[in-house]
């Protein structure tokens, strides 16, 4: 979560190195009470329509081109230029993708857009790079996939870095809102070219980005499974949303530590799951499964400052035993000193109840924790530790 560590000089005899973070008044005026999680709420199913859009969304697929080289039935005349070909998958299969054909000199790319392993069939489907990098960046390539008989339109950008690296981003998806325990929530999904929504996909559900669609979602007492269907829409096909109310098993996770405003977890299998409680303490409950914390924010009530957590603790949810999650509040400061030759260099830490350190994302420099060193009496080196 955090940059690496840079060391600052104060003097000539001291460099500091800082870590995080937010001033010590401001931690030190972190005294809200957080209530207790209310009891499960009748739910309903509820149904959603996501429009269409083609900007605004960015997932990216991971692509590795040793993998998998493409052999074309027919392609153009590239003479003896240095050509990569490769695919661009849509799906589970070994037939699933689209052939690509890169040709680096003359930075164009070439794709198989009908799937015929023909690449001088496809209207539409070469683009060129511009010149002013050194990379080769392809934008606004558009594709088109059917599924579930309806035909789904792709904006991606393509970035080839070299003959075995590139950088693929869908630009599209679908945006609405929906509710969510009364209040009304924004709500974007983009699809990594395969027609389902699960792993790989981006799920963004207020200001959180998911990177995964999980099939069950708990908001606080709520839990939901999702489900989603193609429907055709005005251009464009919609994308229907329906949470439907879950009869997934539950646990329970005893919560120890205090001032957490907003806990997400993100269950490991594939993220089967997603959990979202603003507000938690003491014990929740929430469907069984392996779960890894994706976020936690500590809130100071009085100045409304966040404090971000830097963990990957897991916690493991069954019907028999609660598991325990040792996060957030009371904070302390940590501070170490080490000798690097002739020069000391002083860390700084916010920890929190489970030796998981924070960061404030809108701390201001001017307000940043300070230091002075003295010798006897007389103050020899001060100055303020900067963010990374």
């Amino acid at each position: 979560m955090s940059p690496g560590r840079t060391p600052s000089r104060v003097c000539a005899a001291c460099r500091l190195t800082l870590f995080l973070i937010s001033t010590i008044v401001v931690v030190a005026t972190i005294c809200s009470v957080l209530s207790v999680a209310p009891a499960f709420a009748e739910q309903t199913r509820q149904v959603y329509r996501l429009n269409y859009t083609d900007s605004g969304i960015s997932l990216e697929i991971p692509m590795v081109l040793e993998r998998r080289e493409v052999i074309f039935k027919k392609e153009h005349d590239f003479g003896r230029r240095n050509i990569v070909r490769g695919a661009l998958p849509t799906g589970p299969n070994e037939g699933d993708f689209i052939g690509f054909a890169w040709d680096e000199a003359e930075r164009r790319l070439y794709l198989d857009l009908n799937q015929n392993l023909d690449l001088t069939d496809d209207p539409g489907g070469t683009y060129e790079a511009g010149a002013d990098s050194y990379y080769h960046d392809f934008e606004h390539v558009r594709l088109k996939r059917i599924y579930d008989g309806a035909t789904i339109p792709y904006v991606i950008d393509m970035e080839f870095y070299s003959e075995r690296y590139v950088e693929t981003t869908v630009n599209s998806g679908w945006r609405g809102e929906i509710e969510l325990n009364g209040e009304r929530w924004p709500v974007a999904v983009a699809d990594n070219l395969d027609g389902r929504f699960g792993k790989g996909d981006t799920l963004i559900l207020g200001t959180f980005h998911c990177s995964f669609v999980p099939r069950i979602l708990m908001f606080d007492d709520a839990r939901y499974d999702l489900d989603f269907a193609f429907e055709p829409g005005e251009g464009q096909p919609d994308l229907i949303l329906t949470f439907a109310p879950s009869q997934s098993p539950l646990g329970e996770l005893t919560l120890n530590g205090r001032f957490v405003n907003r806990l997400v977890l993100k269950e490991s299998d594939d993220g089967a799951s997603l959990v979202i409680l603003n507000s938690p303490s003491g014990t929740a409950q929430m469907p069984t499964g392996e779960y890894v914390v994706e976020e936690v924010y500590l809130k100071d009530e009085t100045t409304g400052r966040s404090f971000e957590a830097d963990t990957r603790a897991r916690v493991f949810i069954t019907q028999e035993k609660a598991d325990t999650l040792t996060i957030g509040g009371p904070l302390r400061h940590k501070l170490t000193v080490n000798r690097w030759g002739n020069a000391l260099v002083l860390s700084y830490l916010l920890v929190g109840a489970g030796g998981e350190s924070y960061t404030d994302p809108q701390q201001e420099s001017s307000k940043a924790p300070g230091f002075a060193i003295y010798k006897g009496d007389t103050r020899i080196a001060s100055g303020s530790f900067e963010y990374g």
